[in-house]
């Protein structure tokens, strides 16, 4: 394997490792905006539908 091969290798782990972050950050962000609404929803006096 010359350098620059292993270089690449090593940028596509960077660029995955980057990509899991952002996965994990989009999905707490998701979960923030909802418990955010949920909050908004019940201080405005709305209950959520039961199951």
């Amino acid at each position: 394997m010359t350098y620059l091969e292993a270089m690449g290798d090593v940028e596509l782990r960077h660029a995955e490792g980057n990509r899991q972050i952002a996965l994990a950050l989009a999905e707490s962000l998701r979960a923030l905006w909802q418990a955010a609404a949920c909050r908004v929803t019940l201080a405005l006096g709305h209950r959520p539908p039961r199951a």
